[in-house]
């Protein structure tokens, strides 16, 4: 049986946003691999020098390489490590989110969708910088955001917000070959080649529920142009599916 949805698609949108929670605000400073500030920086807010660091090496999620690399993965050091955790990061303007409000649940969608990279080369204080721990961290599975406040000299001081390692649903979708979502002029649609129970959630990226409901025939609702996030999810609640769609 195939089951679709049909989203027309309107000017107008709603949603509620949901409350803050599961996160933590720290501020650290960071200053080139040699200096006594040090470059290392652990998601449980520990900033490591150069000369201690090599006992902690499951710790470091963030390295800073001063007019280098910028902020990376550790995996350029200078003494051979046995574990290279695998930090991803990404990057958004600082007007597409509220910094200050953002709760676990946005940081954790964020991380679902962005496009993950070893390292940012690209420092500035009018960005916001997604941050996902590899599985070997100790950290795993936090994630992060990043602002910078201050680039001087060879140092960078920024805010943080980490979340806890409590999981959410949206960090482990279980992508299937049976359900594919598509747009289609004016129409989102959502096929299902077999007759799953399921639900469906469309979010955007403050992580304000915009529509949800069950996997009818037909469903319409008020939409407007912008980035979506769509899950569905079986009766448990379980995601099963996420996927990033662009409404111009």
């Amino acid at each position: 049986m195939k089951t679709k949805i049909w989203i027309l698609l309107f000017a107008i949108a709603f949603g509620s946003n949901l409350n803050a929670q599961n996160v933590n605000t720290y501020t650290a400073t960071l200053g080139n691999e040699y200096s006594a500030t040090g470059s290392f920086y652990s998601l449980n807010n520990i900033v490591y020098t150069s000369s201690v660091v090599f006992s902690h090496q499951a710790e470091i999620d963030i390295m800073y390489w001063y007019q280098t690399i910028g902020i990376s993965a550790p995996y350029q050091v200078i003494t051979p490590w046995t574990i290279l955790n695998q930090t991803k990061f990404d990057t958004i303007s600082i007007d597409s989110i509220n910094f200050n409000t953002i709760t676990k649940y946005q940081i954790d969608s964020l991380v679902n969708i962005m496009n993950l990279n070893s390292n940012i080369t690209v420092l500035d204080t009018n960005i916001l910088y997604i941050v996902k721990t590899g599985n070997t961290s100790s950290n795993y599975p936090k994630n992060a955001i990043l602002k910078l406040l201050n680039i001087y000299n060879n140092t960078i001081t920024f805010q943080i917000k980490i979340t806890d390692t409590t999981t959410t649903n949206v960090l482990t979708p279980q992508i299937t070959n049976d359900i594919s979502i598509s747009i289609n002029e004016s129409q989102i649609l959502i096929n299902s080649t077999v007759e799953f129970q399921l639900e469906y959630q469309i979010t955007n990226l403050l992580g304000q529920v915009i529509a949800k409901g069950k996997m009818l025939d037909n469903e319409n609702v008020q939409i407007k142009e912008g980035v979506y996030i769509i899950s569905l999810f079986n009766n448990q609640n379980n995601y099963i599916y996420n996927k990033k769609i662009c409404v111009k």
